[in-house]
């Protein structure tokens, strides 16, 4: 016998070394489980390999009297054998020699975990595939403890309705947790592994005999636990269909290679009540030929740094409609109409050193498109209002002021930072989308406009979604962080966006973006009124909704305000129905009293506002219009007023010593304001005496280094006044 031991003993051990060593093979792949924040199980969904339902519980979790009941039926001799037990092989080979058939197996948990871990190892020839089972049994006997090997056969082993793991069975077959699994519960799963297809007499007679022998205490009628097992027939994967659905088919797409527990920061009690808010107010829009809606809400997490979490996630009002409910609306692109600007005029307060209380022209401009044609754009109401401030511009809306912007601040500047925070998908030339990019039409979506709006709320920073956590801890994120705007014009801006005095010019005292407490929002409306649009914000939380037809059709004149504005209030009054919300601003800032009209601090008869500046900027010029003149006769809310294009207020020119200084002049651009005006119209630089113009001025000028003073007169009148620089 010396030869044999001399010659299999290295064969095992060489066998042996070629097993895996690591615990990923024996925990094996798990099915990927959704819950939401709650711990309400949404979903789950069957592993990518073999097919099957698992969910893996720790053995520590798992009742008593499952455990002992395996070890009685399956492995009486687990905890001392080597991984195979001879007499059980023994006396199962004799029975099966003296029935003449196989009517008793005599594996142990080991050998029976080895064919579920090793079944792709394994051979296809009956004996040398038992000999293969031996060896991978003491292998894993050799390699974990026993509890690690019970904890794994617990959670892997076959089950009836193509279940792994009695974890997930007794969910399945018995609709209860593992924890609460009674004496008679854990008996009928057990009998069900040796034949998971048993008819109902064969299982009644089955248990009998083991409740005569092990449990005598134990209830005979078991018709509960049999009509789960034999008239159970819904889907294994859970309810299709839910609140969730839209939310779970794009983490899945998002994240293909997910498995295991996922605990999702997504409510779906929140969920629920939004959805049936959209499903309300979309059967009230459906006279207005608007029949489909989504909504998103993202909350701040101050505890995690400032992350945003996404807790609600509404794709479409019902997700069981055959054509529109497979739309998920949160993710879909649309032309996302004015919900930019206020990332615009950020960036030019970013890049330009503009205040909320710079002037801006709201008239009439000439957009090129390409060497021979240009178009003029028009605001909603199709008039022009002359001269505002860019806080004005914003708050109402105007469109083409952001033109200018756009122009000014450049295509490509505007559309690199775009990507920069997320709307990878604008991949063409800034040809392609030209200055109406300011306007939406380089499309976006629920998701990627929550995050650039949550700038205003993080000090400049744009914050990653939180979508939830694996099992072991690891976070699944959405996007990272990144710096993108200063402190001051992030807060300035949500600071605009929070003005309701000045959203009740456009929309009325009575609007669905007025509150009882403190709400920044901003609405958008595409061309023809197929997307209705309303992000707004709060410390706490980012509500964002559309609303329009998949099918691209257009709504009967639905503005952002009307359309999407009416789910917006109904959902933030929900998240705020029991507390109020005031907004902070940081300690540094602080509110001052400016005018309307001149964007100067206020004087004794200004029409006036609360502008946040930082306590470090110094005290301007009070304003110097003449406001004992009549409003009309000021005319300055009309569009014959000139409008600056360049140099503009706080802007920074370089010189370069290196360069000539001819080659270094400074543009001055005025536009005049349409034809047949006979007003007197005077620049002035510094104190070098008011020049006169009648038509639109282009020109360059050299100037010293230093501060310099602009201005524009209409005869003795100052209708603009601002300061630049040249370093």
């Amino acid at each position: 016998m010396l030869w044999f031991e001399f010659y299999l003993i290295p064969i095992l051990f060489f066998i042996l070394r070629l097993l895996p060593s690591n615990e990923t093979y024996l925990k094996g792949e798990q099915s990927l489980s959704f819950y939401s924040s709650e711990m309400i199980a949404m979903n789950r969904f069957p592993t990518k390999e073999e097919e099957t339902f698992t969910e893996w519980t720790p053995l520590s979790e798992y009742p008593e009297n499952l455990k002992s009941t395996i070890l009685e039926l399956e492995d009486k001799r687990f905890y001392y054998s080597i991984g195979i037990d001879p007499i059980a092989i023994l006396r199962a080979s004799y029975q099966n020699y003296s029935q003449g058939r196989i009517v008793s197996g005599g594996s142990t948990i080991h050998q029976q975990l080895a064919r579920i871990i090793f079944a792709s190892r394994l051979s296809k020839n009956i004996y040398l595939r038992k000999l293969q089972e031996i060896v991978y049994a003491i292998y894993l006997n050799l390699r974990f403890d026993k509890d690690r090997i019970l904890e794994a056969y617990l959670n892997r082993v076959p089950t009836k309705f193509n279940q792994s793991g009695f974890s997930v069975a007794s969910k399945r077959i018995l609709a209860k947790d593992v924890h609460f699994l009674t004496r008679e519960d854990s008996i009928s799963l057990v009998l069900l592994l040796r034949n998971p297809s048993m008819t109902r007499e064969s299982f009644s007679k089955r248990y009998g005999s083991v409740r005569s022998n092990m449990c005598k205490e134990c209830s005979m009628d078991i018709s509960q636990i049999e009509s789960g097992i034999f008239e159970n027939s819904q889907s294994s994967s859970g309810s299709n269909g839910t609140a969730a659905s839209h939310y779970i088919d794009w983490i899945r797409k998002e994240y293909p290679d997910l498995s295991g527990k996922f605990r999702s920061e997504l409510s779906l009690n929140l969920t629920e009540t939004i959805r049936g808010i959209l499903a309300a107010e979309l059967s009230y829009l459906k006279q207005f030929r608007a029949n489909d809606g989504a909504v998103l809400v993202l909350r701040k997490s101050e505890e995690d740094g400032g992350i945003l979490k996404l807790v609600s996630m509404v794709g479409s009002k019902e997700y069981r409609e055959e054509i529109s409910g497979q739309v998920n609306g949160t993710v879909a692109l649309r032309n996302a109409g004015s919900t930019l600007k206020p990332f615009l005029y950020a960036l030019a307060m970013d890049k330009f050193g503009y205040k909320p209380s710079t002037m801006l022209s709201d008239s009439e401009v000439s957009v090129k498109v390409d060497s021979e044609s240009s178009f003029r754009p028009k605001n909603s109401d199709l008039s022009f209002w002359g001269r505002m401030t860019l806080r004005e511009a914003l708050a109402l809306s105007r469109n083409t002021p952001a033109y200018r912007m756009v122009q000014k601040l450049g295509i490509d500047f505007f559309l690199r930072s775009l990507k920069e925070v997320g709307m990878t998908h604008l991949t063409k030339e800034p040809e392609y989308y030209g200055a109406g990019i300011a306007l939406g039409v380089g499309e976006s979506n629920l998701i990627q406009l929550s995050r650039v709006y949550s700038i205003f709320i993080n000090e400049g920073k744009l914050m990653p979604v939180r979508l939830g956590r694996m099992e072991n801890g690891d976070t699944v994120d959405f996007g990272s962080e990144k710096k993108v705007l200063s402190l001051r014009s992030a807060v300035q801006i949500k600071h605009i966006l929070a003005d309701k005095e000045i959203r009740r010019r456009v929309f009325g005292t009575r609007n669905f973006l007025d509150f009882p407490f403190a709400v920044a929002a901003k609405t958008g409306t595409s061309k023809d009124y197929r997307d209705s649009w309303t992000i707004g914000f709060t410390e706490d939380y980012i509500v964002a909704v559309w609303v329009g037809n998949f099918n691209g059709e257009r709504t009967a004149n639905i503005s952002g305000a009307f359309g999407a504005g009416r789910i917006f209030q109904s959902v933030m009054r929900h998240l705020y129905k029991e507390k109020k919300h005031t907004f902070r601003y940081p300690s540094e800032f602080e509110e001052r009293t400016y005018c309307r009209l001149s964007g100067s601090p206020a004087g004794e008869n200004c029409l006036t506002y609360r502008e946040l500046l930082p306590k470090s900027d110094p005290n301007q010029e009070i304003c110097r219009l003449d406001h004992h003149k009549n409003f009309s006769e000021l005319n300055l809310s009309l569009e014959n007023v000139p409008s600056v294009l360049s140099p503009s207020e706080g802007e920074t020119y370089i010189i370069d010593s290196n360069l000539p200084s001819k080659l270094q002049k400074i543009p001055v651009r005025i536009l005049y304001p349409g034809e047949g005006q006979s007003e007197g119209y005077f620049y002035e630089i510094d104190e070098q005496g008011r020049r006169p113009f009648f038509a639109d001025v282009e020109m360059t000028i050299s100037l010293g280094k230093g501060a310099h003073r602009f201005a524009i007169y209409r005869d003795q009148d100052i209708l603009e006044e601002f300061y630049f620089k040249v370093e």
